[in-house]
């Protein structure tokens, strides 16, 4: 069994939790701002941007730069008439999720003990150390989207 089975499944879960929790989401509900949270249309889009660094480390091929202006860390996290709608973003999500799933699937333990590309305060500069912190990246905003949900009432 490799090194990256559980993170894998934590991956494949968090997949079907964003999913869940989009089901009825309208593009003119994920564009609710209130009291100075993200919309959870940003949400999204920050979490695709965060999978798709995932998937351009694991593939080592550039990220989306114009993704990353819009919702990546240094955006501001407004709605932007460029944004993708909500249903453009579930897809990308999904797209990339599948991608990510493939790129596993062909990995080996070495290639994921592999020095990580970027450096992030784990305290594991290995590949699995790197995208282990953003899965954990993910569950959180993970969880911010189901607390804007509530705020602005979406059920």
């Amino acid at each position: 069994m490799k090194n990256t089975h559980t993170l894998h499944l934590l991956i494949d879960l968090q997949t079907k939790q964003l999913n869940n929790l989009l089901e009825n989401v309208t593009d003119e509900i994920s564009n609710q701002e209130k009291n100075n949270l993200n919309s959870v249309k940003w949400l999204v889009g920050h979490l695709v941007n965060t999978r798709l660094i995932i998937l351009s480390t694991l593939t080592k091929t550039p990220s989306d730069p114009e993704f990353a202006k819009l919702f990546g860390r240094d955006s501001s996290g407004k709605i932007d008439s460029n944004f993708p709608t909500i249903e453009e973003l579930k897809e990308k999500w999904n797209e990339t999720s599948d991608k990510i799933a493939l790129e596993f699937n062909t990995k080996s333990n070495e290639d994921f003990n592999e020095k990580s590309p970027i450096p992030f305060p784990v305290g594991d500069d290995t590949l699995i150390g790197f995208i282990s912190y953003l899965v954990y990246h993910e569950a959180f905003h993970i969880g911010q989207i189901s607390i804007v949900k509530r705020v602005v009432n979406i059920n």
